[in-house]
């Protein structure tokens, strides 16, 4: 018996797939060393956001990454699901995604960096989210009205958080 309460009208709960198109085929990693010959214009993604810069680009458009593997999928101590805009290139180790039309990827960040991951990942000395696994993650979805209003609330409050968290800093280095 599920102890989740029911959904509110028009919401739904879909796998991921049904909303997120997976473009991990075309990622390429690129050693540590063949990226200092290659500095470039363009984003360098890995598990955790921006490791680099590099001289070309395997992405182009709007796209939400998911960190595949490291400590931070169970330390969540930087999201583990951000968005990348423009050119960029992406490595192995985070899975990318693009949107279809009815669900705004910043929807789908929130509630990536919002449930509890663990049951989907494995391994102890390095955690992973593999694929198999990232495809049985249950996306709630409301209809696209709450959903931009639900991004906006989310937005407007991370905001007030970042600016209060900064200040508060400010504060503590007198």
């Amino acid at each position: 018996m599920s102890t989740r309460p029911a959904l509110p009208t028009g919401w739904v709960e879909s796998p991921l797939g049904a909303y997120l198109e997976n473009c991990d085929s075309r990622r390429v990693p690129v050693k540590d060393a063949d990226r200092k010959q290659r500095q470039g214009p363009y984003p360098y993604y890995g598990a955790s956001g921006q490791i680099d810069t590099i001289d070309g680009y395997l992405f182009d458009g709007e796209y939400l990454l998911l960190g595949e593997d490291g400590a931070n999928l169970l330390s969540r101590s930087k999201p583990i699901a951000f968005q990348a805009h423009g050119r960029f290139w992406v490595n192995n180790h985070a899975h990318i995604f693009r949107t279809y039309a009815a669900c705004p990827l910043a929807f789908v960040e929130h509630y990536l960096n919002s449930i509890d991951l663990s049951p989907y990942v494995t391994g102890t000395a390095q955690p992973k989210l593999p694929h198999g696994l990232m495809n049985k993650i249950s996306l709630v979805v409301a209809p696209l009205v709450e959903q931009q209003r639900i991004v906006e609330a989310l937005d407007s409050y991370l905001t007030r958080l970042d600016a209060a968290t900064e200040g508060l800093s400010g504060w503590r280095q007198t």
